[in-house]
């Protein structure tokens, strides 16, 4: 049986596909925030559940794995920028929240409570940063619609110096895929 590693941050994510990520590097930083520390755009994600440290890849799939899989499939549009004042956090977010997303991110975080998780005490946020350190909310740049067809487990790796925070992705699990029953 696989032992959790202290030192791996696991969190479940939304995974940008490719127009998304053109769009938001079209976003572009204010004046005045040329201290900020850019996002590398390999490093773009949204968020669902950050479970930390003291979990194996392995016990995070077999929890969430059925709950991914009954979820539909849906759509979001990246239309709101904003700014948090704590960390400087500049990101683009939803003009609301989509019941499918509300659902999915419910759901999972519910699944994971036998495994020790428990969610935080702040509202679940849906939201890509772009940018630490920032003074203001980026500028908007035409972002397209965001098909999402997939929940992908991440993990936080070593920061690199110049840029902050780096995350592999480590299991993509499609939504809405049905399976025998048996679960084979």
């Amino acid at each position: 049986m696989p032992v959790a590693d202290p030192r791996i941050r696991h969190f479940l994510a939304l995974d940008p596909p490719p127009s998304v990520r053109a769009g938001l590097k079209r976003c572009r930083l204010a004046r005045g925030d040329e201290q900020a520390r850019r996002v590398h755009p390999a490093d773009w994600h949204m968020t669902l559940v950050f479970l930390g440290i003291g979990y194996t890849a392995e016990a995070i799939v077999a929890a969430v794995e059925p709950v991914v899989a009954a979820s539909p499939g849906f759509d979001l549009r990246l239309e709101v920028a904003g700014h948090w004042r704590h960390g400087g956090i500049a990101w683009m977010g939803l003009p609301d929240r989509p019941a499918p997303l509300i659902a999915l991110q419910a759901a999972l975080v519910a699944v994971l409570e036998p495994l020790g998780h428990r969610p935080g005490h702040l509202p679940f946020q849906p939201h890509v940063t772009l940018a630490r350190r920032a003074a203001s909310p980026p500028v908007p740049g035409g972002i397209p619609t965001w098909p999402v067809r997939a929940v992908t487990l991440m993990r936080g790796v070593e920061p690199m110096a110049d840029r902050g925070p780096r995350y592999e992705k480590l299991r993509a699990l499609p939504l809405g895929v049905s399976r025998p029953a048996g679960g084979a």
